[in-house]
């Protein structure tokens, strides 16, 4: 048996299978990190919607603003290929649940002359607001040390668009020797359309193995246009009726602050989702004018509550 021969044949057979093993597994790493990470998250936020002032139509009777409210969004993003940069795109819209305020009076009174005057009035007003923002932003992973946690860092563009409608009526009536009575139709309607800069920064911290603390805020500065309309109709008892109109437009900027804290959980069955739970504020200021009764006041709109997300990792 010529040993030599042998010997070569079961080196090169060595050889052969090492390197076939070494390029398998070098591509089969290559593709685990060659390949982008896309993600998709779903949250809803509610149910508060606050506003700094209240909208004045008869001072201590019939006054209102927007109180409880509800505010979904969804987010799409991807982590390029062996890189620290990514790009996403989040989408939102909240309103506010319709509110009314009514106002009911009536008083009289009967002079020596035993003529009975009296005068009264009813009414009621109805408000609904509506807001949509649009996200466009690029991100980098900065990692925070060597505890495990991570630190996204972020800028772009939010774009956001705010809606108010009120509308409502009030009868007026009395006798003063003659019967009079005035019925009045309104209508109120608030804009604003923004868009500008926005940066920020999205962060885990590890708890335990499944559960980290997550931590969100961003800030933006909303460059557009407020608008106020209010359009009043009166018409008497005695035939006449007139048209009251105001408009307002005001080129402006809006500070827009955004924060978020809570929980993130990722189920160990389950690597590629995680549902996180805890408290978000997203406030735009001076974003809406209100009518206090003797002239306009600026007003900020708040929308605040418990927030549930859940993300998809694929």
């Amino acid at each position: 048996m010529n040993f030599p021969t042998l010997n070569r044949r079961i080196r090169m057979a060595l050889l052969a299978g090492v390197s076939a093993t070494a390029i398998l597994t070098a591509s089969a790493n290559a593709e685990t990190m060659n390949q982008g990470r896309l993600w998709l998250e779903l949250s809803g936020v509610g149910p508060f919607w606050y506003a700094s002032n209240k909208e004045v139509y008869i001072p201590g009777t019939l006054e209102i603003k927007p109180k409880y409210g509800m505010m979904l969004s969804g987010e799409i993003g991807y982590q390029f290929a062996e890189s620290p940069y990514s790009i996403a795109l989040r989408v939102g819209h909240g309103w506010s649940k319709r509110r009314s305020s009514s106002f009911s009076t009536f008083s009289s009174f009967s002079p020596s002359t035993g003529v009975t005057f009296f005068n009264g009035g009813n009414g009621s007003v109805q408000n609904k607001e509506k807001l949509t923002f649009l996200d466009f932003e690029v991100g980098r992973d900065v990692g925070l040390g060597n505890a495990g946690g991570k630190l996204r860092i972020h800028a772009g563009l939010r774009f956001a668009s705010f809606r108010s409608k009120e509308s409502g009526y009030g009868s007026f009536f009395g006798y003063n020797g003659t019967f009079y009575s005035t019925f009045v139709t309104s209508k109120l309607r608030r804009k604003f359309t923004g868009i500008g800069p926005r940066v920020g920064f999205n962060s885990l911290t590890p708890v335990s193995e499944s559960l980290a603390l997550r931590l969100d805020a961003a800030g933006a500065l909303l460059f557009g246009k407020r608008k106020t309309t209010a359009i009043e109709t009166y018409v008497t008892s005695f035939g006449s009726s007139f048209t009251s109109a105001t408009r307002r437009s005001k080129s402006t900027v809006i500070p827009n602050i955004s924060a978020y804290a809570g929980f993130a959980w990722t189920p160990a069955s389950m690597p590629g989702m995680t549902i996180s739970l805890g408290y978000s504020v997203d406030a735009y200021f001076n974003i809406a004018e209100t009518w206090n009764g003797t002239s306009f006041r600026k007003s900020d709109r708040i929308i605040h509550g418990p927030k549930l997300s859940i993300r998809f990792d694929f």
